[in-house]
This record gives structure tokens, sequence and C-alpha cells, in this order.
């Protein structure tokens, strides 16, 4: 009799996350351009990384992407400055102060 495997579901579920990531990283990048994409996945994530022993990686990259897009966007609108360029600055310095205060 045939049983279903039991690691069928782990694989659709990672084909589709690639899907989902695939579709929206190609809009994201028509919608707001590369540079700002690029940042976004990766100034986060290098902050983190080797810091974050204690904790789980995740929550202290989602917070500096959010504290990075916030102070973009809000100093962007305060001094009318590009805001793509204001969210990746702000991005850099929010990684930056995350990496000097973890030493």
């Amino acid at each position: 009799m045939w049983q279903f495997p039991h690691w069928l579901p782990r694989l659709f579920a990672r084909r589709t996350f690639y899907l989902v990531f695939a579709v929206v990283i190609t809009f994201s990048v028509q919608i707001v351009g590369v540079y700002l994409v690029f940042a976004s996945l990766v100034i986060p994530a290098l902050a983190v990384m080797g810091k974050a022993q204690e904790q789980p990686a995740l929550l202290p990259a989602f917070g500096l992407g959010v504290l990075g897009y916030a102070a973009g966007i809000a100093v962007s609108a305060w001094l009318d400055l590009p805001t793509g360029a204001s969210i990746v600055w702000f991005l850099a310095l929010a990684g930056l102060g995350y990496r000097l205060a973890k030493k």
C-alpha cells in the first residue's frame, strides 16, 4: 500500500515560498527599485548576523527594518528628501547602531 511521504509537504512549502518570494521581489523591484529592495533584504540581515545568539535573529532584523523605514520616511517627509535614499541611509544607520551597541 502506498504511503504519503513525510517530506512531501515540506518540499511543497519550500517551493511555494521560493515561488512567492521570486514574484514579490520581481514586483517590488519594478515598484521601488533594486537599490531599496536589495538594502531592505541585506542590511538588517547583516546587522544581526552573529550578534543575536541569545535570541532568534529574525526579531531584531525585523525591528531594524521597521525602524529604518519609519525613520527614513519621516525624515524624507520632514526635510523633503528622496524617500528611497532616506530609507536606505536610515536602514544603514540602524544596522550600524545595532552592531555597535552589541559590542
